[in-house]
This record gives C-alpha cells, sequence and structure tokens, in this order.
C-alpha cells in the first residue's frame, strides 16, 4: 500500500528541470566557436552566465591555469582552435563584469566645483526677479564656496557644514592665496592629494566682510527656497555681525583672535541646530538670544602698561613665543651693557697707565744721566730726556709738552717745569 502511493507521488512529480547556459552566454559561445564538451562542462559546473564565466580568470594570463588546466583534467580534450576559443569568451565574459564593477560605483560630485552655467543662469533670473538688482563681487563667496554651499542647503534634509572665517574667500578678493596642500591617505585607496586655501583675518572690518558674503551667498543659492534663509535674514545677521566686531568694552576693543573664535562658535551652533532640530537658517539667525553671547563675553585686561599694546591680536601660542622673545632680548643687552662697561674701564685705565709710565720712565731717566754726566765721562749737555743729543729723547719731550698744552691739568700737573 506504501509503496504504491509512493509510486504514485513521483509520477505525479513535474522531472527536474535540466540547467542550461543563458542566452547572452549561448551567443557570445557561437561567436567564439565553443566546442560542445567544453559547453556541458561549463554547465556541469553551474557556470551558466556571462558574468560568472568572467569572475574565473582576473587576467588574460590566468586563462590557461584557472580555466582550460582545470577542464582539461576533468576530461575535457581541447584543440588549439578551442583554447583561441576559451580566449575570446573570456574577453567577452570580463567586459561585462568590468562594465558591472563601473556602473556599481557611487558618482563622486566634487564638492568645491562651481555651479553649471545653467543653474547660475537660473538662479540669476530668480534674483533679479524677486530683488531687481545684481549682487556686488565683494558680497558673494567665490564661485567653488557657493557650488559647495549650495549642494548641501539644497539637498534634502538640508545640511550644513563648519567653514571657518579663514577659508570665507569674497569674490572681489583679486590676490592669490597661497595654498596648504595635504596628503590624504585611505586604506585600500590611493593617495589623495587635497589643497586648503585659508587667508589669516587681520581686522575686525575683514571679518564682518567675509561674515556677510557667507550669509548673502545662502540666500543667493536657496532663491528658490527662501523659507530656508532670504535676503532679509541674510541683512539682519550681516549687520548684528557689524554691531558685534565695532563694540568696545571698557574702552578696550577686543582682538581679532576673539571674534574668530567667536564665528566658529556661532557657525557651529548653526550647523548642529540645522542637524538636530531640523531648523532653517533663518530660524537660528532669528534666535539671537542662543548665539549672540558669544561675541560679547570679551574681559579686558585690568592692567595695561605704559607704551604696550593694549589689545595684541596674536594667538596665544604666539604671545608666548613674544614674550620668550622679550625676556631673551633683556638678558643680551644686560650682558651687553656689562661687556660695553668693562671695555670703557679697560680702555680708560690702559691709556692712563700707558702715560704714567712713559711720564716717569721719560722725566726720571733724563735727571739723573743730566747730573751724574760729568763723574761718568759723559757729555755734559746729555740733558733731559736721555740728553740733548738723543734725538728720541727730543722727541718725546717735544710730545710731552704738546700734550701738556691741550690738557694742563693732564696727570695732576706732574709736568708741569
Amino acid at each position: 500500500m506504501w509503496r504504491s502511493l509512493i509510486g504514485a507521488i513521483l509520477k505525479t512529480r513535474p522531472p527536474p528541470e535540466m540547467a542550461a547556459l543563458s542566452a547572452e552566454m549561448v551567443i557570445a559561445a557561437d561567436n567564439a566557436g565553443i566546442p560542445e564538451n567544453f559547453r556541458k562542462f561549463l554547465i556541469d559546473q553551474e557556470i551558466l552566465t556571462l558574468h560568472k564565466f568572467g569572475l574565473l580568470a582576473s587576467t588574460e594570463s590566468e586563462v590557461a591555469k584557472e580555466i582550460i588546466e582545470v577542464a582539461t583534467s576533468g576530461g575535457i580534450k581541447f584543440e588549439l582552435k578551442h583554447k583561441v576559443a576559451i580566449k575570446e569568451l573570456w574577453l567577452v565574459c570580463r567586459k561585462d563584469v568590468d562594465s558591472k564593477k563601473s556602473s556599481n560605483k557611487p558618482l563622486v560630485i566634487d564638492q568645491d566645483a562651481p555651479l553649471s552655467e545653467e543653474d547660475i543662469n537660473e538662479i540669476k533670473v530668480l534674483w533679479s526677479r524677486v530683488h531687481g538688482f545684481v549682487i556686488p563681487e565683494a558680497w558673494i563667496l567665490s564661485a567653488g564656496l557657493v557650488g559647495r554651499i549650495s549642494r548641501q542647503v539644497t539637498r534634502s534634509p538640508p545640511q550644513m557644514e563648519v567653514i571657518l572665517v579663514e577659508s570665507l574667500r569674497p569674490r572681489s578678493c583679486a590676490e592669490k592665496t597661497p595654498g596648504t596642500i595635504f596628503q590624504v591617505l585611505t586604506p585600500g585607496k590611493p593617495t589623495e592629494t587635497q589643497v586648503i586655501l585659508a587667508d589669516s583675518v587681520t581686522r575686525p572690518i575683514e571679518l564682518y566682510l567675509r561674515c556677510r558674503a557667507f550669509f548673502v551667498s545662502v540666500a543667493y543659492v536657496t532663491i528658490k527656497h527662501p523659507q530656508f534663509f532670504d535676503f532679509q535674514s541674510a541683512l539682519f545677521a550681516s549687520d548684528k555681525i557689524l554691531s558685534f566686531v565695532t563694540q568696545s568694552f571698557k574702552g578696550h576693543f577686543a582682538p581679532v583672535s576673539f571674534y574668530v573664535s567667536a564665528w566658529a562658535a556661532t557657525i557651529h551652533h548653526f550647523c548642529e541646530e540645522i542637524r538636530l532640530h531640523d531648523k532653517t537658517l533663518s530660524d537660528c539667525v532669528k534666535a539671537t538670544g542662543e548665539w549672540q553671547h558669544k561675541w560679547t563675553n570679551f574681559t579686558p585686561p585690568q592692567e595695561i602698561a605704559k607704551g604696550g599694546d593694549a589689545n595684541p591680536d596674536l594667538p596665544k601660542a604666539l604671545q608666548d613665543e613674544v614674550d620668550s622673545m622679550k625676556i631673551a632680548l633683556k638678558d643680551w643687552q644686560s650682558k651687553y651693557d656689562n661687556t660695553q662697561r668693562e671695555f670703557t674701564n679697560f680702555k680708560r685705565n690702559h691709556i692712563q697707565n700707558r702715560f704714567l709710565s712713559e711720564s716717569s720712565n721719560d722725566g726720571g731717566g733724563g735727571r739723573g744721566c743730566g747730573k751724574g754726566a760729568g763723574k761718568n765721562n759723559k757729555p755734559k749737555n746729555f740733558g733731559r730726556g736721555n740728553g740733548g743729543n738723543d734725538k728720541r729723547g727730543r722727541e718725546n719731550d717735544q710730545e710731552r709738552s704738546d700734550r701738556q698744552r691741550r690738557s694742563p691739568n693732564r696727570n695732576g700737573g706732574r709736568n708741569n717745569r
């Protein structure tokens, strides 16, 4: 009974379908001239598509080892023309593999690329229609920064990234800034070189101009979606920045480094509010109570030395280096003054001792020789200063008399006659 039931079930079950090469594989095999025995070998190994056959070997040199030798060891006999046909089939299949790899790669867009001419013309038409004027070049950032901001704020949902004030370069800036080159090393990828352009900000008004260019640029690229950030909000934010950089604290102005840090904290706050709370930039700017304290919490110095710089516009690390150089300069100045005093004292003492020795030698010797000349059977007129007949003695006498005439009080009057 059970045997008859099982036999009935086996008879009613449909026979399994026979595996076969795909239509594309059959066409490629026919064009290459693949023999029938190799086709059956591929079916037995379940290599039925172009993609699978192309994956059997990574390079053409591996076809003989990875495909032909394996099939030969499985009992497949090839003629020379069949080996050529297998390589032709592999080349066709490999193109299919490479095309799928390239299609699966994500589209890489340069974030700093300028907007296309079509987008620029569309934005210009809308801007002129709404506001009725052309934006000056000093009011808008460079083309690369405008393109970067546009790709961020026009996506869904809108996003923003922190751009430091040193990187906010208005389009009116004609000077060429030397960029800093960085090499980015990513495992599994070739080395990428990135160039970062940054200008140092030296005056508060320059910081205001850059911040205004940033806000106007955001309003410019979002002219299609003014609810995110409109031109009126850009003017409001710019006026707030201008009032901040021109304020004083107990009669003192804050250094530019303070305002640079304030901008970094402010733009970071805007980015976080947009990312976490889905706010628009207009909402972030109008909520001044959340960010204006970053521009007004400067504490002026209590005591300022006379002749010093009330507002040193230097970063802390550079200021420390300047202070250490000032201390070293004072040390070297002290050493130089001591050396000068020692040299002056040495020169004065050396000259005084020299004249004293000459005066004592010349005067004493002359008198002694003059008095004892007769006893020693020497001429009586040997005279003072080794005698009148001694040319050197006469020259010394003449030089001594000249010095006495020029400075009568020299040597305490010892040469007075």
